[in-house]
C-alpha cells in the first residue's frame, strides 16, 4: 500500500522472505527525530519498524498531518511483521479519514505528447470528483473534457489507482483517484476551465515534462515515470 501526504510518500509493507527486506529498520522515535532535523535530502528513504501498540496508529496519523513533514520530498517505508498486522493498521488508520473518490486521465496524442493542466503553480493531470452513482470511467472522461476543453478523448486502458491525504473544511480526507489512459487528437481545441482555477492546458513531450518536474506533484511524477518506463520497454521490443 502506498499513499502521498502532499510531497511525502508513505509505503506500508509486510515482511517477506527476500534479501530486499534485510535493511536496517529505524524505530519510531528515531524517525520523528530525523524529520525534526533539517538534514534531509530530496528523495531520501527511511525504513521503519511498525509499532505494535494501538496508540501508535494515532501517532502515525498525526505525523502525516504535520505540514513540515508533508512538504518534505521523502519516502517512509513502514514494515509490519505480517499481512495481518498491516491490514489491522490499515483498517484503523483509514478510520481517521473521510473517503472521497476521484477519476482522471493520462491523455496522449498521436505525437506521443501528454496533456497537462496548470493549477496552483503546478503542472498536473486532469481529474475530478466522481459524482453519486457515476462510474469511474465516465467520471474520468467528463472531468478531462471539462478541465481541458477536449471533446472526444477515448479510454485505451486502466492505470493504477493513486491515494493521497488532504484537509478540507477542517477534516482530513483520503482520496482514491482512478486513473485511465486515454488518447486524443492534437488538432482538437483545448482551453482551461478557469472557473476551477485552471490557468492553462498544454501538450508536453517527454523532454518538456522533464523540464517541469519541479512543478509536478510527486504522485504524478511517479505515475509518469512508470508510464515512460513502460513506453521504453515497448519501444525496445521492436
Amino acid at each position: 500500500m502506498e499513499f502521498f501526504a502532499l510531497n511525502l510518500c508513505v509505503q506500508l509493507t509486510d515482511k517477506a522472505p527476500s534479501p530486499f527486506y534485510d535493511f536496517p529498520l529505524m524505530d519510531w522515535p528515531s524517525l520523528k527525530e530525523r524529520f525534526d532535523s533539517e538534514n534531509l535530502f530530496e528523495g531520501q528513504s527511511f525504513y521503519v519498524k511498525a509499532e505494535k501498540e494501538i496508540s501508535w496508529i494515532n501517532d502515525f496519523f498525526e505525523f502525516q498531518t504535520i505540514e513540515k513533514n508533508r512538504l518534505k520530498h521523502a519516502t517512509v517505508v513502514v514494515r509490519f511483521e505480517n499481512r495481518t498486522e498491516l491490514e489491522k493498521f490499515r483498517n484503523v488508520f483509514l478510520g481517521f479519514f473521510k473517503t472521497e473518490m476521484a477519476a482522471g486521465g493520462l491523455v496522449q496524442n498521436e505525437k506521443q505528447e501528454l496533456l497537462f493542466i496548470s493549477t496552483q503553480n503546478h503542472w498536473t493531470l486532469p481529474k475530478g470528483h466522481v459524482e453519486k452513482n457515476e462510474e469511474t470511467d465516465a467520471a474520468a472522461i467528463r472531468e478531462v473534457c471539462e478541465e481541458t476543453g477536449l471533446q472526444n478523448p477515448v479510454i485505451t486502458g486502466k492505470l493504477s489507482n493513486s491515494y493521497h491525504t488532504f484537509q478540507k473544511k477542517g477534516k482530513w480526507r483520503w482520496k482514491i483517484t482512478c486513473w485511465y489512459q486515454m488518447k486524443a487528437d492534437s488538432k482538437e481545441n483545448i482551453s482551461p476551465q478557469t472557473e476551477e482555477n485552471i490557468e492553462a492546458v498544454e501538450w508536453f513531450d517527454k523532454e518538456l515534462w522533464e523540464q517541469n518536474t519541479g512543478k509536478t506533484f510527486n504522485q504524478h511524477k511517479k505515475m509518469l515515470r512508470e508510464f515512460y518506463y513502460e513506453c521504453n520497454l515497448s519501444y525496445n521490443k521492436y
